[in-house]
């Protein structure tokens, strides 16, 4: 997956030919159907491991990372995770053992990955491509006040190092509904791989207008991001100051609420709520003030828009909200296995 040579397909055309593509799925979820009462975990089928993994690097594309792959060792923990945090009805990076369904792998899975829980649409429904779409987008929404300020589901997912991982899905029907949990491994690293000069969230050129699984809120919903690599040093985002501007109009966007997020999830960030912007418009940013490892005060200039690529069929407004707990903390030694 990758761009077409410059100038040959306009970049709206490719962005939702690309979003359609990667939420779209037609094959069985699970080879093996999970059993939470007796705690097993099933098994997806590599088609839709595989799918989910197709979604990430679609996203990470966009901010021009390169992708991930999929690797079946952290596929298999990462399941055992998601089995325990349904399981418990809970999420946690650190389960204790006296946790049902608890397992070695299950508790290194839950270690290192994104976690989340909370009832979604039915797994064998009509369109298993969106519900694997949603697994993924719903870390680069990052509901919840849980991760307002810090974003850092986004951050990892986002990671520029970010090289081997899995998505896990274990959903348990209880209760009338269905309750399910997704673990996202994010510890493969590979640190061979280049910083780029930022990493923003609407990336510049183009970026999605919805994202899966929350299209009757449109992205400036959430919590708006930009990221600054600073290997051997600190960088200084305290005083960042950010400005968006329509570009037809000039006219100025809102801007509020600029906080720092926790430095322990991926790179160094700064994370901003905006106002009302309409899709299918070009938008200038300039984010000013920041310090890269003691350096004087840099400013960044770019341009996007932010492409509506099914303005007539939005998903209706749905109850289904699912929770996210805090992310993985960044670890004194990152594993990364092969």
């Amino acid at each position: 997956m990758g761009p077409p040579p410059a100038g040959e397909v306009p970049i709206a055309e490719l962005l939702c030919q690309l979003d359609r593509e990667t939420r779209s799925f037609s094959g069985p979820i699970y080879a093996e159907l999970p059993e939470v009462a007796t705690c097993n975990p099933g098994r997806l089928t590599p088609a839709a491991a595989q799918k989910m993994m197709d979604r990430l690097n679609f996203l990470r594309l966009l901010h021009l990372l390169p992708p991930v792959e999929l690797n079946p060792e952290f596929l298999d923990a990462a399941q055992q995770a998601a089995l325990m945090q349904v399981a418990n009805d809970a999420l946690s990076h650190q389960p204790p053992p006296s946790w049902r369904c608890f397992t070695a792998a299950g508790e290194e899975g839950s270690r290192l990955s994104n976690l989340a829980i909370g009832p979604i649409l039915e797994l064998n429904g009509t369109d298993p491509g969106r519900v694997l779409a949603r697994q993924v987008d719903i870390y680069f929404a990052e509901p919840g006040i849980e991760n307002v300020v810090d974003v850092g589901h986004r951050r990892w997912n986002l990671y520029p190092q970010y090289s081997q991982g899995a998505y896990a899905i274990v959903y348990d029907p209880r209760a009338g509904r269905v309750t399910q949990a997704n673990a996202n491994w994010i510890f493969g690293f590979d640190e061979s791989v280049p910083d780029p000069e930022f990493i923003a969230f609407p990336e510049k050129d183009g970026y999605l207008y919805r994202l899966e699984g929350f299209s009757s809120q449109p992205l400036s919903a959430y919590r708006w991001s930009f990221s600054v690599p600073s290997r051997g040093g600190v960088s200084d985002l305290s005083q960042a100051q950010v400005r968006i501007t329509d570009a037809l109009s000039g006219d100025p966007v809102p801007v509020s609420n600029i906080r720092v997020g926790d430095p322990a999830f991926g790179l160094e960030t700064l994370t901003y709520s905006v106002g009302a912007v309409q899709p299918n418009r070009e938008y200038n940013f300039e984010i000013s003030g920041i310090r890269l490892n003691g350096g004087p005060p840099r400013t960044y200039r770019y341009s996007t828009a932010l492409y509506d690529c099914d303005p007539i069929s939005p998903e209706p407004s749905s109850t289904l909200i699912e929770g996210l707990g805090v992310p993985p903390r960044l670890l004194q030694s990152r594993p990364y296995r092969s």
